[in-house]
């Protein structure tokens, strides 16, 4: 089965508008300053490298796109959820790494097979 441009897009878009909202519907305005974390930072670089190594290795060999699609950008929303709840401090930091990671999904830059 083929997805096509269109519902990447949907995915996409929705995903994009609600990783940039999480911070102002769930961020603090004036968290107090922390040390950056061993765990949550481990698991952030973990889950930023993972989402990227699964954009250039993975998506563009698979036939069907849109579960590694999905699963690549949920990676990426999850930094954001981990930087609000675990170290509000860093939120800003933290969403702006997991934009710039959905960004690198940007459908206009996928090149889907012909349903041939």
């Amino acid at each position: 089965m083929y997805s096509s441009k269109f519902s990447l897009w949907i995915i996409w878009v929705i995903l994009f508008s609600c990783t940039f909202s999480y911070r102002f519907l769930l961020g603090t305005e004036n968290p107090e300053k922390e040390a950056i974390e061993m765990l949550p930072g481990t698991l952030i670089v973990a889950l930023l490298l993972s989402s990227l190594a699964i954009r250039v290795l993975v998506f563009p060999r698979s036939l069907n796109k849109l579960p590694v699609f999905v699963i690549g950008l949920a990676l990426a929303e999850s930094i954001s959820l981990i930087g609000i709840f675990e170290m509000p401090y860093y939120q800003d930091l933290f969403v702006t790494m997991s934009l710039a990671c959905i960004l690198v999904y940007l459908p206009f830059f996928t090149k889907l097979p012909s349903p041939d």
